[in-house]
């Protein structure tokens, strides 16, 4: 028997913009090739049921196992194959999904709004393996990418640029950036503690504002394109700094603004995440630690770049003055083992288990005639 799937059906072709509206047990219409880590959460942290793709959710380009991730955790997903024309973005409409078909309901009745193609394990098995195929040429096509652009902007990074006074207090003080990298927030989770005790100051990058704030977590900047970031974090009280690009166009800008928020423009190469550390860098903070920031190039295909050359170069750049804390929460399944209780009970049981084998060992070197050895 086929699984029916009803429910309403709300859209947005960022998918990081939909999370923070769509309402809990909805189904989830996207436009994102490739669904990310950050992403998958997000959807499955709301609650949907289902996920219909007008993209393409696993390519099959890189191996990963966010759509794995969705299924496991209950939620259904689709990629479109044939989509009949649609006059305005979805927002509530009742859908209903049966096989490899998406009704929607028109004057009380369902009409065919697209065919659809569901993913199973096998499918992503399939995937996987066409990924791990060809990974050998989308790693030298990426690294090819990553040394071309770091030669084209290597020289914009010796040079002191003009940052905004507010950053002169990160001079000699320690600093924590903190992005919205894969499981960034159970890092958080982790490090709270040291990192309230210890009163860093917090940057954080776009939306991750919104994690920080959730965890009881004030940032003192929030910094980047502010497109994934709210309105209620923006207005928390934090110093913005508005990402500028090379070409003098600032969205984010724009967006503050329209909020009546004070806000500093900065022009930097690179993602946001490279800027925060750049300014971070150049305003000679004692230490910086990095919290979700991405690397790699699992990392940046996710996010739809080719290579890296500006994170490479953020990185060298900054060099023994940074700490990535990325994944750190994983040291937590292992804490148990360093308690003091837990090493109380060891030494008692090692003691116990010496004692015998010294009582027996000494039964046995007597029998032996070899007490000498004792």
């Amino acid at each position: 028997m086929s699984k029916v799937i009803m429910g309403q059906i709300y859209e947005h072709k960022q998918t990081k913009k939909l999370i923070h509206h769509i309402p809990k047990g909805a189904i989830a219409f996207v436009w994102h090739e490739d669904l990310d880590c950050v992403s998958v959460n997000g959807l499955i942290d709301c609650g949907v049921k289902a996920v219909v793709n007008g993209s393409t959710s696993m390519t099959g380009r890189y191996n990963h196992s966010n759509v794995l991730t969705l299924l496991e955790a209950g939620i259904s997903v689709f990629d479109v194959v044939n989509l009949k024309a649609k006059d305005e973005i979805l927002e509530g409409e009742e859908v209903l999904i049966i096989e490899n078909t998406l009704y929607i309901k028109k004057e009380g009745e369902f009409c065919e709004l697209a065919m659809i193609a569901p993913y199973d394990e096998e499918v992503i098995f399939q995937l996987k393996g066409l990924a791990r195929a060809s990974y050998a040429q989308r790693f030298d096509d990426f690294l090819s990418n990553t040394i071309q652009y770091a030669k084209k902007e290597q020289m914009k990074f010796i040079h002191n640029p003009t940052l905004p006074n507010e950053f002169e207090q990160l001079n000699e003080k320690e600093v924590v950036i903190v992005a919205r990298g894969g499981n960034y927030e159970k890092d958080l989770a982790y490090l709270k503690k040291s990192f309230v005790k210890q009163k860093l100051i917090i940057l954080a990058v776009d939306g991750a504002a919104d994690g920080l704030l959730k965890m009881g977590m004030k940032p003192d900047f929030i910094i980047g394109d502010m497109d994934s970031v709210s309105e209620e974090s923006l207005m928390c009280g934090a110093i913005l700094i508005c990402h500028q690009y090379q070409d003098g166009r600032s969205p984010a800008s724009e967006r503050v603004e329209s909020l009546g928020l004070p806000f500093q423009l900065v022009s930097l190469i690179g993602t946001s995440e490279d800027m925060a550390i750049q300014a971070a860098f150049w305003s000679r903070a004692k230490h910086i630690y990095l919290v979700g920031c991405r690397f790699g190039m699992k990392d940046f295909l996710e996010k739809g770049r080719d290579g890296m050359a500006s994170s490479v170069l953020t990185r060298i750049q900054a060099g023994d003055c940074l700490t990535d804390l990325k994944g750190i929460h994983k040291l937590k399944q292992n804490r148990t083992f360093a308690s003091p209780r837990w090493l109380k009970e060891t030494e008692q049981s090692l003691n116990e288990v010496i004692g015998k084998v010294l009582i027996e060992g000494k039964g046995w070197l007597r029998k032996k005639g070899a007490l000498r050895h004792e």
